[in-house]
């Protein structure tokens, strides 16, 4: 069965689930019911991530705005995330629309977003930019950049952080996809990512993604 078939029969099967749990049910089939709800999201989230490493998620890119889609997304991780993080968006006047599926790009952002959080367990500042940048080879790309504040990687960490299951949450056998899915995203998308990162300092993480007008090579 192909991944992204799997990947419709877990939306399936929360779908069914969910309804049964919006019922009037018994006290322990409430929590058996939201018991699988639990693991099957975990499911759905490993089945996504997995496509999105493999570079085969079903993309519809499109001009997106950045600074709409950066200042929404901010607001959303001031409600979600511990209070004690500022999470703060900076877009250049002349940085231009990329070509991105905007959905995923969301998707992805809140992934780097919550690895943050995990790296400031006592509050910090997530920063987004957006500018208009060039290559070595004089092209034109948009830099997405993530900043936090957080307690940063070694170097060997930094080196391994983006391979697919390498993860330092030894308690969590799903966890290791989300650095490498934002990169296969990123890559299906005809852009590069780059990690720099210093320990008790914080971590910077950018994506080079095409701006709007300039077709990927890579999409598919």
């Amino acid at each position: 069965m192909a991944l992204g078939e799997l990947l419709a029969d877990v939306r399936e099967i929360l779908g069914r689930l969910a309804q049964i749990g919006g019922g009037p049910i018994e006290d322990e089939r409430h929590d058996l019911i939201a018991n699988a709800l639990a693991k099957v999201n975990r499911g759905d989230r490993f089945a996504s991530e997995l496509l999105a490493y493999s570079g085969c998620q079903a993309l519809v890119p499109e001009a997106v705005e950045l600074r709409p889609l950066l200042c929404s997304l901010a607001h959303a991780l001031r409600q979600t995330l511990d209070e004690r993080i500022e999470v703060t968006v900076q877009v250049d006047d002349d940085c231009p629309p990329c070509h991105v599926d905007a959905r995923a790009l969301e998707e992805a952002l809140f992934n780097l977003a919550v690895n943050a959080r995990d790296a400031m367990s006592h509050g910090g500042r997530i920063h987004f930019t957006a500018r208009l940048a060039a290559e070595a080879n004089g092209a034109s790309v948009v830099a997405l950049t993530l900043l936090d504040t957080g307690t940063g990687m070694t170097s060997e960490t930094s080196r391994c952080a983006a391979l697919p299951f390498f993860t330092t949450k030894a308690n969590d056998p799903l966890a290791g996809l989300g650095l490498a899915a934002v990169e296969g995203f990123v890559r299906q998308s005809g852009g590069s990512m780059a990690l720099q990162t210093w320990m008790g300092t914080g971590t910077v993480i950018t994506l080079y993604l095409p701006p709007a007008g300039q077709e990927s090579k890579r999409l598919s």
